[in-house]
């Protein structure tokens, strides 16, 4: 058995206490033992432990973005991700004159910049 030998005080309401002493008794455990799960289970959520911990305090472990190399987010930093709505005819239209061209959707917006700017057509 683990030796216990730090001790915290916690003052509560009398209805909590009611609540804890309640779900303690019917669950078979003492206060202390409902108390210290409470408290682990909040820093699991709070991500101090790993993720096998965490899944058997019966929290989900925190979703963590996939790694990506720096040359990807140097990528993407250079070339950052632009999206809108069209309607079902807009896209379909758009689509058809990309095809037309044998370009992408992306060439294609960067040539129609291209020219509105005075720039030209297509890239040399």
């Amino acid at each position: 058995m683990i030796e216990k030998d730090h001790q915290v005080g916690v003052r509560l309401l009398a209805s909590d206490f009611a609540l804890v002493t309640g779900v303690a008794l019917a669950r078979g455990e003492t206060v202390s033992d409902f108390m210290r799960r409470a408290m682990r289970k909040e820093l699991a959520i709070l991500g101090f432990y790993d993720d096998d911990v965490t899944q058997a305090l019966g929290v989900t472990p925190p979703r963590r973005a996939p790694h990506k190399p720096p040359s990807r987010l140097r990528y993407e930093d250079r070339n950052p991700t632009v999206s809108f709505r069209l309607g079902e005819g807009e896209r379909v239209a758009l689509g058809a004159e990309a095809r037309r061209r044998g370009i992408s959707l992306s060439a294609l917006f960067q040539e129609t910049l291209r020219r509105r700017r005075g720039g030209g057509g297509r890239p040399a």
